[in-house]
């Protein structure tokens, strides 16, 4: 009987042990007049460590330190502070709560407290440090110099300005820097880069090209680039010779006499239609010649960007264009410029954006301008013909204007210089960008607009779609 009684005071004893355990554990119900919720204040400041500045836009996060539930998050203001409330069931409340303050360029950081109904915990970030990678291609070399922040051992601070400075071999000569540098420090040198994530930099070198061609040269593909950093002029009786694929870059300024090619003798520029040779920001002009020694330069497969052909120049000579894109070459300033040409010359199948026009004047040769694509996107109110002008036209020779397009139906196309009474140009069988014969007319600019010009410009027959052999509007320039 009294082991059967042991047994179940055992038993009770057990089971109140269980229930004390459980009562513990918070999962409880609350005791009599305690609230079921708790409210929670937590605030802080956040500042650099490096130079104790508050630190705008930095996260906190707040969680629950024994599950990592999130209970709250706040964001700092321009003064650095955060402050952010949030309540907890009380039976559920822990004892330590985690804050974790993440911002940009900054470590993050992390601590864990114990937790009251109001917390107060100020945090120091410190500066990440990026890596700012260098590299070459050419004969050159980079230095570097901070101008702000700081170089660490493990990289720059975060937005640390580091100047880059780009120094050419002998020979060579800076053309421009890839990767991390904005478009518009491309050309830059010296440029500096604001290092505010890994960055990675390639300053290009290519070959110098200037001083006078005195003999027959090439200028290779496998060499290209080249940069133009002084005056080039071609002797007569030497020929520079460009091939396919070649690269040639000037400076930006297109009227800059560091960009200029000066032809007294012969340019052959040899693109093919696979390769074409590019020539950016490049000035290509004939050189004052005397009457019996021309010059020649003949362009085919020629991708011109910026810069100017053949502008106004006393000179003795011919040129020839063919198969090739001018965007942007030259203005209503810088024409192309053909005057009094000693052999006859040639603007055949080419695409002219937003270009000088060809302007003529001619007594011994004729200049031929056919096939070709004029696109002008600009205001052209103040301009007569954005095509082609001729102000002297004598001994039989001629401008002949054939199966061209002229897309910009919204300005004069072609003209009669006015005063010239020598001028004359003919423009039959051109596509228009229209076939309404009133817009044509008002596309010319001839005696039925100024008493002053030589005469009319004939353009019956038109065309009513472009030529098959005229260049087609490229999807880009749609």
């Amino acid at each position: 009987m009294q082991s059967s009684t042991s047994r179940v005071w055992f038993v009770l004893a057990l089971f109140s042990l269980s229930v004390l355990v459980s009562c513990d554990s918070g999962g409880g119900t609350p005791e009599p007049g305690e609230p079921s919720e708790t409210s929670v204040d937590v605030t802080g400041t956040v500042t650099s460590a490096e130079t104790g500045v508050p630190i705008e836009g930095a996260s906190v996060e707040i969680f629950h330190g024994e599950n990592g539930n999130t209970l709250a998050s706040a964001t700092t203001r321009g003064n650095g502070i955060y402050a952010s409330t949030f309540t907890v069931e009380t039976s559920q409340k822990p004892d330590k709560i985690q804050l974790e303050v993440t911002a940009d360029g900054f470590e993050a950081d992390q601590k864990k407290v114990d937790i009251s109904s109001s917390v107060s915990e100020d945090f120091e970030l410190t500066l990440r440090e990026y890596t700012l990678e260098t590299n070459t291609e050419g004969d050159g070399s980079i230095t570097r110099k901070v101008i702000s922040g700081s170089e660490e051992e493990g990289g720059y601070l975060f937005e640390s300005e580091v100047r880059l400075t780009a120094e050419a071999a002998e020979g060579w000569a800076f053309a421009y820097w890839n990767g991390d540098v904005p478009k518009a420090e491309q050309e830059s040198n010296p440029t500096t880069v604001e290092v505010n994530s890994d960055a990675q930099v390639t300053a290009t070198f290519v070959n110098e090209l200037e001083g006078i061609v005195s003999t027959n040269r090439t200028l290779k593909a496998s060499e290209s680039p080249y940069k133009i950093t002084g005056k080039v002029q071609i002797a007569y009786g030497t020929a520079l010779t460009v091939e396919p694929g070649v690269q040639i870059i000037g400076t930006k300024d297109s009227r800059n006499v560091e960009s200029k090619i000066e032809v007294f003798g012969e340019l052959l520029v040899n693109g093919n239609q696979d390769e074409k040779v590019i020539l950016k920001d490049i000035v290509v002009e004939p050189g004052d010649n005397e009457r019996g020694k021309p010059h020649n330069i003949l362009m085919q497969n020629v991708e011109m960007r910026g810069g100017a052909l053949y502008p106004p120049v006393v000179s003795s000579g011919s040129i020839t264009l063919e198969d090739s894109f001018l965007y942007e070459v030259g203005d209503k300033f810088d024409p192309i410029y053909v005057s009094y040409p000693v052999e006859d010359s040639y603007f055949e199948r080419n695409i002219f954006y937003n270009s000088g026009s060809i302007e003529t004047s001619h007594y011994q040769a004729s200049v031929y301008v056919r096939n070709n694509l004029f696109i002008r996107d600009e205001q052209l109110s103040s301009e007569t013909g954005y095509a082609v002008e001729n102000s002297r036209a004598d001994r039989n020779t001629e401008t002949v204007v054939e199966g061209n397009t002229f897309a910009s139906t919204d300005g004069v196309a072609v003209s009669l210089s006015s005063g010239d009474n020598d001028a004359a140009l003919e423009a039959t069988d051109n596509y228009w960008g229209t076939t309404d014969k009133s817009l044509i007319e008002s596309m010319i600019y001839d005696e039925n607009d100024d008493l002053n010009a030589a005469g009319e410009i004939p353009y019956e027959p038109y065309l009513e779609s472009p030529a098959s052999a005229t260049p087609a509007i490229p999807d880009s320039l749609r």
